[in-house]
C-alpha cells in the first residue's frame, strides 16, 4: 500500500489485499509463506502526521491483526537506517517527507513495533533479511 487510503475502511484498504495474497499463495503452495511488511502500520504512522487521523476504528485494527495471526504471517519491520533513508530521499527528490519528518516517522515505527513480539525487526536489507526469514 503505497498511497493514501481511498476509503476509511481498514478491511478494504488492508485486509482485502492480504486475503487475496494469501489465497494466491495457497493455490501455489500449501506451505507457502505470507510475509507482511509494515504497510498497514504505516497508516498509524503517516495518518496522524499528514492527515491528522487514522482510518478505521480500533476494533477493525484488532480484527486485522487477528487475521494476520490466523494466516500465520511472518511480519517483518525492515529498518534501513538513517543514512539509507537520507540517500533514498535525496535520490528520488522527495518533497513529501523531509529528514526531520523521516526521523519522527522512524521513531513512531519503533514505538509501535519494537516491543511487539509478533514483529521481527531487521536493521539492514540483504543478509540480515535472509537471516530473519530463516527464523
Amino acid at each position: 500500500h503505497f498511497s493514501q487510503p481511498k476509503t476509511d475502511s481498514v478491511w478494504i484498504e488492508y485486509a482485502g489485499p492480504i486475503i487475496a495474497a494469501a489465497a494466491r499463495i495457497s493455490l501455489i503452495d500449501e506451505d507457502g509463506w505470507l510475509i507482511i511488511d509494515r504497510a498497514h502500520i504505516s497508516e498509524m504512522v503517516y495518518g496522524p502526521m499528514f492527515r491528522g487521523r487514522v482510518i478505521g476504528k480500533r476494533w477493525e485494527w484488532r480484527k486485522l491483526e487477528k487475521l494476520l495471526d490466523d494466516l500465520n504471517t511472518t511480519r517483518l519491520f525492515v529498518n534501513p537506517g538513517r543514512k539509507t533513508i537520507q540517500k533514498r530521499l535525496k535520490a528520488r527528490c522527495d518533497e513529501f517527507v523531509n529528514m526531520t519528518q523521516a526521523y519522527q516517522l522512524s521513531l513512531k515505527y519503533n514505538q509501535l513495533l519494537l516491543n511487539n513480539p509478533k514483529w521481527t525487526r531487521v536493521d539492514a536489507p540483504g543478509q540480515a533479511l535472509l537471516e530473519a526469514l530463516a527464523r
